[in-house]
């Protein structure tokens, strides 16, 4: 999304909620939804890496 309105007279505003109230308060102001996609990367060393997946399946 940023490439694609790069150069542009536009703000990129990461604001927003799923919590209902806060997004209705934005709404107010005219706000859109304008979901966009979220992308993880686990670069930790893999020791870490297996010890945090294990710990994460604990915490489940």
């Amino acid at each position: 999304m940023i490439k694609e309105y790069a150069g542009n007279n536009m703000i990129f505003d990461f604001e927003g909620s799923d919590i209902p109230g806060i997004a209705y308060f934005y709404q107010g102001f005219g706000a859109t939804n304008q979901p966009y996609c979220f992308y993880h990367w686990n670069d930790l060393p893999l020791p870490v890496k297996i010890i945090k997946k294990v710990v994460d399946r604990i915490n489940r």
